[in-house]
């Protein structure tokens, strides 16, 4: 009878749509319906296939006669205008015309001191990780690439899930990044998402758009740990990742991804960051405490496009900026975080007030040395002296005068 009705249905000209219940998601068995009719559509509104405390709805294709569909659940929720959904679609295969790019472009950071230290700056088009302990600049590493690209007329999108874009650009502000500007102008665009609030597909697709509207050339993720919040099976986080890079890789933009260290176990911490081979850079960046005072390292452990510098470089951060300077000169253990033997400038700041005093003193002990000379070299060894006493307070952090007045 049903076939019949939906036959007679169909010669009308009418597209038939009908509805049932599914009793049940997992281990179903298949109702005679499904065989009869020539789609078949179901929609999900379980916890069956997630660790989640929150039921997700999803759309899933069985069965389409005469032509294809995309397998698997894809996402969907009511909106104002109806209903969206947002298609899970695995990445494509780059074409031969695609993978035979010639050399790759180098993107400036917006550090200047960072450039030299991945050659020249982030391959464009490809995507770099930055990992380190909280507190060590990751997210502000992250916002000045955007900021440089806004001043050099290129557009940016910054995918946050922690701080709120009103929050996130005071707090940049303070250290130099002005995104505000950028923000205002439409050069940067700040998407903020709530974990577990939203789905990674419909992310995917804002995200999309936006890239493909606006011809965005920079995109920035901070950071991959609340990327993986937004998925409930562990085992996709792979695949998640891979479907935005492959995006983002298609449409040439250069991609940052921030993500949070816990502890360095090893002497080298690229084992401890994750989805390494996924990407084509990677930069460390770390704490480390020498002579009772912790210090910013950065270090780029990994390069496919470039020959890196493999100095370890101490990174500042003031109201003007990032600034990376020397390098840990004389001392060793700097990835694991304490420091050993003696550092370099420390030993430089005590001893070169000595050299100053040594030929000062050669210097006025010359006959042919005239009493104004001496005086003037009186002058300088005082001022040199006074120098090495306040290196060796800040070395020591002690002060004998002040002890005994106590």
């Amino acid at each position: 009878m049903l076939l019949q009705f939906t036959n007679e249905v169909k010669t009308m000209g009418i597209t038939p749509i009908m509805t049932a219940e599914l009793m049940q998601s997992q281990g179903r068995e298949y109702s005679f319906e499904e065989y009869l009719v020539d789609e078949v559509v179901l929609l999900h509104n379980d916890l069956s296939h997630t660790s989640s405390s929150l039921p997700q709805r999803t759309m899933e294709v069985t069965k389409t006669r005469g032509h294809s569909h995309v397998r698997g659940r894809h996402p969907f929720q009511f909106v104002e205008n109806g209903i969206e959904v947002y298609p899970h679609i695995l990445p494509e295969a780059f074409t031969g015309e695609e993978l035979s790019e010639g050399k790759l472009e180098a993107v400036p950071t917006g550090v200047p001191g960072v450039d030299p230290l991945i050659g020249g700056g982030y391959p464009r088009g490809t995507a770099t990780i930055i990992s380190g302990m909280s507190g060590t600049y990751k997210t502000t590493l992250a916002a000045a690439f955007l900021e440089e690209g806004a001043l050099r007329g290129e557009n940016g999108l910054l995918l946050t899930f922690q701080e709120t874009p009103q929050r996130l650009i005071k707090m940049l502000a303070q250290r130099g990044v002005n995104l505000a500007e950028a923000v205002a102008g439409g050069k940067v665009t700040i998407h903020h998402h709530v974990p577990k609030k939203v789905s990674l597909d419909a992310i995917f697709a804002a995200m999309c758009e936006e890239v493909e509207r606006r011809k965005i050339t920079r995109v920035v993720l901070d950071s991959l740990d609340d990327f993986e919040r937004c998925i409930d099976n562990p085992s996709a986080y792979k695949d998640y990742l891979v479907m935005f890079l492959s995006a983002l890789a298609r449409a040439g933009a250069t991609v940052l991804l921030t993500q949070k260290l816990e502890r360095v176990t090893s002497s080298n911490p690229i084992a401890d960051i994750r989805y390494v081979s996924m990407v084509d850079t990677v930069i460390y960046l770390g704490n480390v405490e020498i002579e009772s005072s912790i210090h910013k390292v950065i270090s780029v452990l990994k390069s496919r496009a470039a020959c890196p510098d493999s100095d370890l470089r101490e990174i500042t951060c003031d109201t003007k900026g990032l600034h990376v300077s020397h390098k840990f000169h004389g001392l060793s253990g700097i990835l694991q975080g304490t420091a050993r033997g003696q550092f370099k400038k420390t030993v430089e700041n005590i001893f070169q007030p000595l050299y100053f005093v040594r030929d000062f003193a050669r210097m006025g002990s010359g006959e042919k040395a005239t009493d104004a000379q001496r005086k003037q070299i009186l002058s300088d060894v005082q001022s040199q002296l006074g120098a090495l006493e306040a290196a060796l307070k800040d070395y020591f952090g002690f002060d004998p005068e002040e002890e005994k007045k106590k």
